[in-house]
């Protein structure tokens, strides 16, 4: 309930700050950065556990018309903590907890419904994904590496004609177990 509020003051803030804003509707290159905070969803079953994790977003995207931009985004979750059983390649009994590393690039097309200060868009895309664990083998294998997909949907809020504040809610498919929900708060500069 806590993170739901959250979001929503977010939003919220971000809705009084472009009130006297204006945007142009350019085509070009834009970068940005960001926040991010991560609900886990790993696909595991028994006794492991994760932990939801904290990270940050770059991105740099070509806009080719009003509506469509291709994003290019870099996503990085030093932490996802895990807790599981010790097993044969850890000696001694109980629980063990260790970080899990994860990160992606991504190739994604992002469709906005334009307007002068709030864009409201869909994003799709497809890349590649790390998991790794500091000790053992992460979900079954020392290296998890692959693809990994994502869907989601945000807004953009410009606050002049060349920078815009970002929030965007994605479901990242990843490799292995790696499920989560990103939730990401960022600001882009629009050449």
């Amino acid at each position: 309930m806590k993170k739901s509020g959250l979001v929503l003051l977010i939003v919220g803030i971000m809705f009084c700050l472009a009130c006297p804003a204006f945007a142009d509707d350019k085509e070009g290159f834009y970068l940005g950065v960001g926040g991010s905070y991560a609900l886990e969803n790993f696909q595991t079953y028994g006794s492991n556990s994760y932990d939801d994790a904290t990270g940050f977003n770059i991105k740099a995207g070509y806009k080719q018309s009003r509506a469509s931009a291709t994003e290019f985004s870099f996503d990085y979750f030093p932490e996802f903590k895990w807790t599981h059983p010790r097993d044969y390649l850890i000696p001694a009994t109980g629980m063990v907890s260790e970080k899990i590393r994860v990160y992606s690039v991504m190739l994604a097309q992002k469709l906005s419904i334009p307007n002068d200060t709030f864009r409201p868009f869909l994003i799709g895309g497809i890349g590649y994904m790390s998991a790794e664990s500091e000790h053992t083998p992460t979900l079954g294998s020392p290296d998890e590496t692959g693809f990994c997909y994502k869907a989601g949907l945000g807004m953009d809020v410009f606050i002049t004609s060349n920078i815009s504040l970002g929030l965007e809610g994605s479901y990242f498919f990843g490799v292995g177990d790696v499920r989560y929900g990103n939730f990401t708060l960022g600001v882009a500069y629009h050449f």
